[in-house]
């Protein structure tokens, strides 16, 4: 009897082991859970990592998010109360799938796994690392990131408004549409063909105000040197001069508030560039970009109109050469008018040069300028050289009286005073016979009369 009980026990035992290893193999899709499994609604970088976000789930006390690369095994990333979760150990580049469960505070899972187990490339947000003026608008610089093939840049001005100005494949930016004066701030955002979702946008840079870079507009060679202008530039304050000889470097020559500038330490016949930036009061600092464009020329000191001579053709102009002149061009005006006529362009070997077009009694102004062909540059005009034109007066008849020798002439337009003068010379012997014919020559003489005109 005691024998069949223990072979009962043993039977019992046996298949209460059955048993058990049936209901443990089979757990899996036995177990019956309480709620539903949650639902991931989004992915997103966010600046620490990955941000995965789901439909909360009624009755659920809290959520644990588990995620994987490629084929490897799931990994727990935490345990959350709230329908979101960071994962911050995450690298860029790489791509990564989740999945989120609900459990108790004790870990007993109270749902299945996710249905969906969405994936995201982790692309980390960019930094703005600089913003300088370039010559057409702000240079944004930024770091690359790993798994972003393109960048966003976006921009506030002091409206905050954000706006979106365009996309960059390398780590730098010009932004082209902003205004001289205007401070704007930069944020980037990395993406990628396979995450058009991208990175978090980076933190706003520090404002940057954009100043144009000035160009100088005119240049001239005065009396007492080269003079240079420019326009103002909206925002700017200073403006740095810097010059530059054939042989030199770049010098700054003078920070000033005009927006003009004579430089008087010049040499004639000498080659000088200029270019101005936007600068500091010290002008130790540039505000704007380097200008590529710079004033080219040689100054020039002016020629002086050292004569006016009338002749039988016209009025003779002479003046002094000076160095580096390629040309000079002559120029005249009327007494009585203001504007100044271009008459000739004459080789830099001459410094004569004859009017034949001018009018008795007519008063002429002349002034000359040398002319350089680096820069096309040229000397300023002086005040110029007068003179009244009078034509020399042709003597009509010579008469010999008992008194002595008549003239006359023809009158001469303009003409205040006549001056004449008279040469004599021996006469031959053998035209002594001309006495008996003319009686008046009591010597032997004969005579050259010339008639001078003198303008008031």
């Amino acid at each position: 009897m005691k024998q069949g009980k223990k072979a009962l026990s043993v039977v019992f035992a046996t298949v209460l082991i059955l048993v058990t290893v049936v209901i443990a193999a089979g757990s899996a899709s036995a177990v019956t859970y309480t709620l539903d499994s949650p639902t991931i609604e989004s992915l997103e970088n966010v600046t620490d990592g990955v941000m995965i976000r789901w439909k909360a789930v009624d009755g659920a006390e809290n959520y644990a998010v588990y995620s994987r690369t490629g084929n490897g095994s799931w990994a727990s990333k935490g345990k959350t109360q709230n329908n979101y979760f960071v994962d911050t150990a995450v690298n860029g580049g790489k791509t990564y799938e989740y999945k989120v469960r609900c459990v108790s505070d004790s870990g007993i899972f109270l749902s299945p796994n996710t249905e969906q187990t969405p994936s995201v490339t982790y692309i980390a947000a960019p930094s703005v690392t600089s913003l300088s003026n370039a010559l057409d608008g702000i240079t944004v610089k930024f770091t690359l990131r790993t798994g972003a093939t393109d960048y966003l840049i976006y921009r506030r001005d002091a409206s905050q408004a954000e706006r979106f100005v365009g996309v960059a494949e390398s780590s730098s930016f010009t932004d082209t549409t902003v205004r001289s004066g205007v401070a704007y701030s930069y944020a980037v955002k990395a993406v990628s063909a396979s995450n058009a979702a991208g990175s978090a946008l980076s933190a706003y840079s520090d404002g940057k105000k954009f100043l144009s870079a000035p160009t100088v507009t005119n240049r001239v060679n005065k009396a007492a040197g080269v003079s240079i202008g420019w326009d103002a530039v909206p925002g700017a304050e200073y403006y740095c001069v810097l010059r530059k000889t054939e042989t030199g470097s770049w010098t700054r020559k003078a920070v000033t508030t005009d927006t003009s500038y004579l430089d008087t330490a010049v040499t004639g016949g000498k080659r000088y560039q200029y270019k101005v930036r936007c600068s500091t009061s010290s002008g130790n600092t540039y505000l704007s970009a380097n200008p590529t464009d710079y004033s080219d020329g040689t100054f020039l000191t002016t020629p002086k109109v050292s004569s006016l001579t009338n002749t039988d053709e016209g009025v003779q102009v002479k003046w002094n050469k000076v160095s580096a002149a390629d040309e000079y061009v002559i120029y005249r005006r009327l007494s009585t008018k203001t504007t100044w006529v271009q008459k000739a362009t004459l080789s830099a070997e001459q410094n004569t040069w004859l009017d034949t077009n001018t009018f008795n009694g007519s008063t002429y102004i002349y002034s000359v300028r040398a002319v350089s062909n680096t820069g096309n540059q040229s000397s300023r005009y002086t005040g110029g050289l007068s003179i009244m034109f009078l034509k020399s007066p042709e003597i009509k008849t010579i008469s010999n009286l008992s008194t002595g020798v008549k003239m006359t002439w023809n009158s001469v337009k303009g003409a205040q005073a006549h001056v004449s003068s008279m040469t004599t010379a021996p006469v031959p012997a053998r035209t002594a016979i001309l006495r008996r014919a003319f009686p008046a020559l009591s010597r032997r003489w004969s005579l050259s009369m010339a008639i001078t005109v003198l303008s008031a």
